[in-house]
């Protein structure tokens, strides 16, 4: 409670998702550190078709199926195991477990304001620009992490959410 930011994680069964965009939304527009872990990621990636590319109907095919703006598309199988990332020109090998992944076709629309980082074509990691700390990251950080030896993903979220106070100003 003594720190304030958001921490959007997945779930195999994707429930509230108006409410995840909205708060998505309010921490990107106010600044306020966040974090998507996969479907957090993926929650990220349609915020920001919807409300600054202007896709009001941008989706995941596994909500919406028949999306006009299919933005995350299902993979044709399960991303499960430990694969490599590169990320701030560091490789790691990071524990991946998903089924769906970001539509390449819109890369170039994202490009202008995220930084983002893909492995075989896949997107890994996105951090919009501009921002203090507002950072997707398809893989589970949280897989690998200890109470001994947390993920530095992990870290960088909590130190910024230390230096982000309740009245929306950085420390």
């Amino acid at each position: 409670h003594k720190y304030h930011g958001l921490l959007a994680v997945g779930s195999h069964t994707p429930v509230d998702l108006d409410f995840k965009l909205e708060k998505l939304k309010e921490a990107r527009e106010n600044k306020i550190p966040t974090l998507g872990i996969c479907l957090g990621m993926q929650m990220m990636v349609i915020e920001y078709a919807r409300n600054i590319l202007r896709l009001q109907l941008a989706n995941s095919t596994e909500v919406d199926p028949k999306s006009k703006y299919q933005v995350i598309h299902k993979l044709n199988k399960l991303r499960v195991g430990i694969k490599p990332v590169i990320w701030n020109n560091i490789k790691t090998m990071e524990s991946h477990w998903h089924n769906y992944w970001f539509n390449n076709y819109y890369k170039d629309r994202y490009m202008e304001d995220w930084d983002m980082s893909f492995s075989g074509g896949i997107l890994e990691v996105m951090r919009l620009k501009g921002h203090p700390h507002f950072l997707g990251i398809q893989f589970h950080a949280e897989y690998q992490s200890s109470k001994e030896k947390p993920h530095p993903i992990l870290v960088e979220f909590v130190e910024q959410c230390k230096s982000f106070n309740a009245d929306g100003l950085h420390r």
